[in-house]
C-alpha cells in the first residue's frame, strides 16, 4: 500500500504533472505494484509452481537486490557524496533513528515484548533500501541524494543498529 501511494505521489509531483486519471492508471500498471499484488495473490491462494518456474523465480528474486546495489555503485562511481547534505542527513536521521524509535514505541504500546519487539525494531533500523534508488532513477528525482543516503545509511547503520540492540536488551 505504502509503495503504491509513494509511486502515485512521485508521479503527481513530477515535472510532467499528468492528469490524476493517468497517474492512477500508471500506478496500477507499474511493474513493482503488479509484482506485489501477484505475489500476494499467489501467496493467499497457496499457489505452487512447477519446479523450473519456482527455480527461475527464486533466482530472479535473489538477484534483485545485488543488481540494484550494483546500479547504485555504478551511479556513484567517480562521484562524490551529493552536495545536498541536509536532505541526506534528514533521510538518514528519519530512517536510522526516528523510524526505529517510533516502531519500538508503537510495539511497546500494543504489548509487543521479547523477540517480536526486537525483530520489529531491527527491521525498522535497517539502512535505506536500494528499491528507493531504483524508483528515484525511474522518475529522475533526487537520484544523487538517494544514492548518497543509501551509502551513508548503510555505513552508519552499523553503529545505530548495534547501539539500538544494546538499548533494547536492557
Amino acid at each position: 500500500f505504502c509503495l503504491s501511494v509513494g509511486i502515485f505521489f512521485l508521479q503527481y509531483f513530477s515535472n510532467a504533472k499528468p492528469p490524476i486519471k493517468n497517474i492512477i492508471i500508471n500506478t496500477i500498471k507499474s511493474p513493482i505494484i503488479i509484482a506485489v499484488f501477484a505475489g500476494g495473490i499467489a501467496s493467499a491462494l497457496s499457489v505452487s509452481f512447477p519446479a523450473p518456474i519456482e527455480n527461475f523465480l527464486s533466482l530472479v528474486s535473489k538477484s534483485a537486490s545485488p543488481i540494484a546495489l550494483f546500479a547504485v555503485g555504478m551511479f556513484m562511481a567517480g562521484k562524490r557524496i551529493s552536495s545536498a547534505k541536509g536532505k541526506i542527513f534528514t533521510l538518514c536521521l528519519l530512517n536510522l533513528l526516528a523510524l526505529p524509535i517510533i516502531t519500538y514505541g508503537i510495539g511497546w504500546i500494543f504489548g509487543l515484548t521479547g523477540v517480536p519487539l526486537k525483530v520489529s525494531f531491527l527491521e525498522a533500523a535497517m539502512p535505506l533500501a536500494v528499491t528507493n534508488f531504483v524508483i528515484a532513477q525511474k522518475y529522475k528525482l533526487y537520484e544523487d541524494v538517494v544514492a548518497s543516503a543509501i551509502v551513508i545509511s548503510t555505513i552508519v547503520s552499523i553503529i545505530t543498529i548495534g547501539a539500538g540492540m544494546l538499548f533494547i536488551q536492557s
